[in-house]
This record gives structure tokens, sequence and C-alpha cells, in this order.
């Protein structure tokens, strides 16, 4: 019987022939070549799986060659791989040696071929696929010194789909979270990276229990954003709808008045105007209020924050008695509009 194998085997690797040693090598850009990474969706294409066996340092590859049609040439074990980026090569017998320098040059063990429609079982006597478009078709390569399947079996990559939820609005200053949830059509667990963009930077997190979280910061400038979450799966590359998020104008912290030097009737006084906000903001900009009242008597005047969301402001001349100092910040692009509480300065 190990006889009746390895001549089997052995058959299967002589009817392999290859172009002439030193072919170009195929190309390994899925970018641009047609292929992609994983499972191919139903109606997507042709699968590729190639097993490089147990003793190579390489675990078994799935490979969508989208479309189902490619150049055949002499051999569609040769451009069937080549097909989806793996680099064939053959010795001075023409005869398979390695899979992406994966082999021995003498051809044993030897590399095994099978195929399917559908996933189903392989079947071992698929060395060949048929002519025409083979879209829903399996195709695997395994390496042994026996005959052999590759150890995954054919599936369908499943659909995958992706749903923001979490945090719609909210106001500058404050952080945000956004979550976005991935399932699969066979209700595997999806896992790895999820892209985020519209907010920024882009920004990647990882799946946990089938969720990704975001955390935006609360430098979030004020505006409307529409965002989106990307998700390359075993299915391929999945975006979600686009999702809203608008950022509000943020508070400051209540306007204060120092008096630095306090009027009397015959000197003017000094007042250092702050707008203060939390840490790690923008500071505070734009016009500002400071009313002072006494009786019916009101005097106004409109300072100009400086950097840092100060502005020292030089009081006219009061008459004698008590007077009543506010002062109100006008808001600006990133900020409300806030006032302070009432102050009083008796001018002696």
């Amino acid at each position: 019987m190990k006889i009746r194998a390895a001549f089997v085997a052995l058959s299967a690797s002589l009817a392999l022939l290859l172009s002439p040693l030193g072919a170009p090598a195929a190309s390994a850009d899925p970018a641009t070549d047609g292929w992609r990474h994983g499972f191919c969706k139903e109606d997507e294409g042709l699968t590729v799986v190639v097993d490089f066996g147990d003793e190579a340092d390489r675990d078994p590859e799935v490979r969508c060659q989208i479309g189902g049609d490619f150049d055949r040439g002499d051999s569609t074990r040769v451009t069937a791989l080549e097909a989806v980026g793996y680099e064939v090569t053959s010795g001075s017998s023409g005869l398979v040696t390695h899979i992406d320098g994966v082999g021995n040059p003498e051809g044993y063990p030897w590399w095994m071929y099978s195929s399917t429609e559908g996933p189903v079982a392989w079947d071992g006597t698929g060395w060949e696929l048929p002519s025409g478009n083979v879209t829903n078709y399996f195709y695997g390569v395994c390496y042994s010194t026996d005959g052999c399947t590759p150890r995954i079996s054919p599936q369908y990559a499943p659909e995958a789909t992706a749903t923001i939820t979490g945090t719609t609005s909210t106001d500058y200053g404050k952080a945000a979270t956004v979550k976005v949830t991935v399932k699969h059509s066979d209700d595997s667990a999806p896992s790895g990276p999820v892209r985020l963009t519209g907010v920024g930077a882009a920004r990647t997190a990882t799946i946990k229990a089938g969720t990704a979280s975001f955390a935006l910061p609360k430098t979030v400038k004020v505006g409307t954003y529409k965002l989106t979450a990307s998700y390359n799966g075993p299915g391929g590359a999945t975006s979600s709808s686009a999702y809203t998020l608008k950022v509000r104008k943020g508070s400051t912290k209540h306007p204060t008045i120092k008096f630095a030097t306090k009027p009397t009737v015959s000197r003017r006084g000094q007042v250092t105007i702050t707008v203060g906000r939390a840490g790690g903001l923008v500071a505070p900009s734009g016009k500002t209020v400071l009313a002072m009242t006494k009786g019916k008597t009101k005097i106004t005047i409109n300072p100009t924050l400086r950097g840092g969301g100060v502005r020292s402001v030089a009081l006219p001349k009061l008459a004698k008695g008590t007077w009543r100092v506010r002062v109100k910040f006008n808001g600006n692009g990133t900020y409300k509009a806030s006032r302070s509480k009432a102050y009083h300065v008796t001018v002696r």
C-alpha cells in the first residue's frame, strides 16, 4: 500500500509541467493583481488553499482570486497559484520543486493537488480545474510524502456587517466614545482590527467580543463629522454606513475679575479679566463686556482677551460710592458665552 501511495503521488508530480526554470516570479500584490487574502464569498471567485505541511515554518494560507477568470496556460495547477500571488519554481526536469521557496529540489516530498466545486470535501483526484469560469471552485495544494489534501476545509467567507453606535453629540471639552460592532453571517467570531475614519486622523482598535471601542478625545473641534468604520475580515473589506457625530460649543469656567489696583476718586483702577477653561483645551479668545453700575449710572467697556484667555484693563475714573462690576464673555466658535458673578468695589 505504501508503494502504491508513493506511485500515485509521484504520478501527480510528474503530471505538473511548468514553464522553463527562471521564468518571472508571480507578483504578490493583492492591491493590483485581482486577489485578496481569505476565502472567497459565494459567487466572488476561485479560492486557493496552500498547506505547506508540518515541517514548514509557515501556516496554511487561503487566498481568493476575484472573478474566477485567469490565464490557465499549460496547467491550472501552476496558473491558479500564480493568479493569487505565489511564486512557483521547478527543477531541471521541469517538475515543481518550490512554492514561495518552500519545497525540495529533488521533488520529494511532493506538492499534491485537489479541487472541488462548492464548500464540500476535497477531491484528491481533481488535479486540474475545468475550463471556463471557476467561480465557487476551491483549489487545494499540500506538501507531503504521501497523498494529502489541505487541512483547511473548503468554505465560503462569511458576509460581514459593521455598525457604529455610541455618542451622537457632545460638547467641545468632553470625551466621547463610539463602538463598532462587527457580525458575520455564519455567526463565526470576527477578529482583528477595525479602522475608524472621519474625525481627525484615522484610528484603529481591535475587536473584543465582537466590538471595537474608540475613545475620542475632548479636543475634537466643534463641527459635524461623518464617521465610517472599515473591517477587513475573511470576506474582504466591509464598511459601515456613515454615522454622524456632532460636537457643539464647549463651556468655559466662569470669568473672574481681579482688582490689581483699586480705584479711588483721584486714581483710575486696574482689573484683570480671566476666562478659564479645563486643562488641555484651547484658550478662550474674543470680546468681553465689562459693565460697572452705581444706581442709574452705567459704564461699559469691551476688552478683547489676549493670549491665555486673560486681559488687563484700565478702568475709567469712577465717582465716589459702591460700584457693581460684572464681566461677560461673548463666546466664539469654540465656546459658549459665559458671565462672571457680581463684584463690588467701593470708591473713596
